[in-house]
């Protein structure tokens, strides 16, 4: 049973380092940067290591009265400034003091301060589990010149300089595709270095074969002169510990908005149209007054529709018979005729209180006496009837 029991046992799992990339001075394992480290203590003679941000230098040389023949290093998996660290370092470099930064993913606003863009987005797509090779980067001497590259197993060095100003910049070196990973970029009296691959910093690279050969032809391309040297500690874990404890219950809003600039006068500008909504909505608005319709003749209009309807049935004589009942009552409502007559005083008084022509008034008269008379009226005089009617009610 021992037996048995002795053979289905699984070997004890080996302690395997970590492979975590923190690029640290003192981490061993086989993504720290021990190894980069002491190569940096061997070349230069006044190094030193910085625990805090960018201003952290600015405390260290409080008592010179320019900073202009400085290195600082930065070797980082992710590396993000805020706007005043930004412009700092673009002022630090202007000044003749050099920046040395390799990183994967690279703030691009701070690119942007030295007109250059990378591929990072892209480049992590395609740097994903399980594409583990063998791959290389390279210095590039030039055109001319031999490209010495240097290898190791791992994930491929995907990220490249996009774009750049080839008056400003110098490519030293490139990825698998000959692509630029490694450029010194000329501003004001200084150099920024930018290595788009951190990994070739590690000790797993350096110590692979002859690959810290790669690291010195880095170090030899700086100025000699650099002192002091500053190893950055501060921003290769400042992404890390952020993960680890992202800072949820400190953050305020307002402090975010009025850091950046663009945001803060966006903030501003909708406050005052907001206000200005409001004041100007406390006014009094006095209603539309509706205009005043004009009154409508409903007798004309119903006795206009009767017509229509007799009409239709052709009853002429009993069209006539209402247009002149309509007549008669309009008069005596209007001007207080009891009685039509058909003689030439009472058209000539008609007349006087219509303000029309007796001669027009003394024809609508016998118009209106034929109509009553005749059994029957025809189209003709019926149409006729109406328009002396209508020219009547209408004063023309």
């Amino acid at each position: 049973m021992s037996l048995v029991w002795t053979g289905c046992k699984f070997p004890a799992r080996s302690n395997l380092p970590s492979l975590k990339e923190t690029y640290e001075k003192d981490d061993k394992n086989p993504f720290g940067g021990n190894v980069a480290f002491n190569e940096v203590l061997d070349y230069f003679e006044n190094v030193k290591a910085v625990y805090g941000d960018v201003f952290t230098i600015d405390e260290d040389t409080a008592r010179r009265r320019e900073l202009t023949h400085s290195l600082y290093i930065i070797v980082s998996d992710k590396l993000f400034f805020n706007e005043d660290e930004a412009l700092w370092l673009r002022k630090y470099i202007e000044h003749g003091n050099d920046l040395l930064i390799s990183a994967n993913e690279i703030d691009p606003r701070f690119l942007k301060l030295f007109h250059c863009e990378t591929n990072q987005r892209i480049a992590h797509i395609m740097d994903r589990p399980g594409n583990m090779k063998e791959t290389k980067t390279s210095i590039f001497f030039g055109e001319k010149l031999p490209v010495v590259s240097y290898k190791y197993f791992y994930y491929p060095f995907n990220d490249y300089l996009r774009e750049y100003k080839e008056d400003e910049t110098r490519v030293l070196g490139v990825n698998d595709q000959l692509l630029p990973n490694f450029a010194i970029i000329f501003y004001g009296k200084g150099r920024l270095y930018l290595q788009l691959a951190p990994r070739a910093f590690s000790n797993y690279f350096l110590l692979t074969n002859k690959n810290l050969g790669y690291l010195k032809h880095i170090v030899n391309y700086m100025r000699s002169d650099r002192s002091p040297v500053y190893w950055d500690e501060y921003y290769k874990t400042l992404f890390r510990n952020y993960q680890q404890n992202p800072p949820n219950k400190d953050f305020k809003t307002m402090g975010v908005i009025m850091k950046n600039t663009s945001l803060k006068w966006a903030f501003f500008v909708a406050v005052f149209a907001f206000m200005f909504f409001i004041f100007s909505g406390m006014k009094r608005k006095q209603r539309l007054i509706p205009l005043k319709p004009e009154e409508e003749n409903a007798s004309v209009d119903f006795v206009e529709t009767l017509g229509r309807l007799y009409f239709v049935n052709k009853d002429n004589k009993n069209i006539a018979t209402k247009l002149v009942t309509y007549f008669r009552e309009h008069l005596r409502s209007k001007y207080f005729f009891n009685k039509v007559e058909n003689g030439g005083q009472f058209a000539t008084r008609l007349a006087a209180k219509s303000g029309l022509p007796p001669e027009q008034i003394t024809e609508l008269l016998n118009c209106i006496e034929i109509v009553e008379k005749s059994p029957t009226v025809s189209d003709e005089q019926l149409l006729s009837l109406n328009q002396q009617l209508e020219n009547f009610y209408n004063k023309k």
